[in-house]
């Protein structure tokens, strides 16, 4: 008997033979394909799902969450109640789990936008987070945006887009990555890594309290300048699919 065709074979065999140590018993063995040599580094039930359904599963572990799927924002409950205080957006590309949408809640992020796997977020899909909150907000925005070409480049397009309506809208680039030389750092400069929590957690923090965009921007910029990230990595990265 053979079955989980895509996974392994799995075969039932009865022993007979007299000479058999187990005679007359049933053993199992189990015989792993290929393919699930290929798959074990990503639990995943399709790639090009694998973001949708990872922000589907956060909703479902967190339902007080709000998670619109065609933009791939998830959305912080209760956003009307925030009319009087500094709302924080961030996003990037998915693979850092739980960067960006785990950091949604009270006193961190109003709004996370997801990308691709290792690719920035759509401008549009940007542009429909800040709809979504600058909707009940009237004290401001500050986007926290990560070092990297495309985040920067489709951030700013929405940023743009917001000002041009008139929101009150600011940004932090986090650039804290020292694990390059300078000498080698190219055109973008260092890259934004985990030290994007603390700016996250802080400034959010200080927009829960009321104070204004300025100064929780300020702030933001304050902590930007006194961390320090350098990044290991134990083994290769492995890119599902």
């Amino acid at each position: 008997m053979r079955f989980i065709k895509k996974w392994c074979s799995f075969t039932i065999h009865k022993v007979t033979q007299k000479n058999d140590f187990v005679n007359s018993y049933v053993y199992f063995s189990v015989y792993p394909t290929k393919i699930l040599f290929r798959t074990m580094k990503s639990l995943v039930n399709e790639i090009n799902n694998a973001v949708t359904e990872s922000l589907l599963g956060l909703s479902f572990a967190f339902p007080q969450l709000e998670y619109q799927e065609f933009h791939k924002v998830v959305l912080m409950p209760n956003l009307q109640e925030r009319k009087h205080k500094v709302s924080l957006i961030c996003g990037g590309g998915s693979g850092h789990e739980p960067f960006a949408a785990g950091y949604v809640g009270n006193g961190m992020l109003a709004a996370a936008v997801a990308g691709s796997i290792y690719a920035a977020p759509p401008s549009k899909h940007i542009s429909y987070a800040i709809d979504r909150v600058s909707q009940y907000n009237n004290t401001g925005i500050l986007m926290v945006v990560p070092n990297y070409t495309g985040d920067c480049l489709n951030f700013g397009i929405a940023i743009e887009k917001a000002r041009q309506k008139g929101l009150k809208i600011s940004e932090v680039i986090v650039n804290e990555d020292c694990s390059i030389p300078k000498e080698e750092q190219g055109v973008a400069g260092k890259r934004g890594l985990t030290g994007i929590i603390f700016v996250m957690k802080i400034a959010g923090a200080l927009a829960e309290q009321g104070l204004s965009l300025e100064e929780v921007t300020k702030t933001a910029h304050d902590v930007l300048q006194n961390i320090a990230t350098y990044s290991v990595g134990l083994t290769a990265c492995a890119i599902p699919g």
